[in-house]
């Protein structure tokens, strides 16, 4: 379940028992050995590959101009698994026809994404990741 906590510039969004600042001039901040301060990042985007993502971004792409920008959103978390799961099989069964990892990827992430939007308590109007919190544009 998502509860918005607070709304405009200061929205705070709790996922799954977790809070995470999605803006805030409030956020608590974290001072370095040299003295430099910024605000404190409760998550690793350092451990995030790269190349892999530059890999998932060109299915993504590919995928907008042949299904439409949102269209995974309007597909069940079951469907996205079920391709996920084929695109694994086709790879382990030695298929490289196919980027299926970065298809694997992108269901993965479009599975997160619808579940994460069931659970939401969606507040009309409110932009979150410069796309509406309902998905359109």
């Amino acid at each position: 379940m998502v509860e918005e906590i607070g709304l405009g510039p200061n929205l705070h969004r709790r996922h799954l028992g977790r809070v995470e600042e999605v803006s805030s001039p409030d956020a608590p901040r974290v001072t370095n050995a040299a003295g430099g301060s910024q605000s404190k990042v409760e998550v690793r985007f350092d451990l995030i590959d790269g190349p892999a993502l530059f890999e998932m971004a060109h299915v993504l792409h590919e995928g907008a101009e042949k299904y439409g920008e949102n269209n995974w959103r309007l597909i069940s978390v079951e469907d996205h698994l079920n391709h996920l799961i084929m695109h694994a099989y086709a790879y382990l069964s030695g298929d490289r026809t196919d980027e299926h990892l970065s298809h694997i990827q992108c269901r993965g992430m479009f599975a997160q994404g619808v579940a994460l939007k069931q659970t939401d308590i969606v507040v009309k109007d409110c932009v979150i990741g410069g796309a509406p919190a309902d998905g359109s544009r």
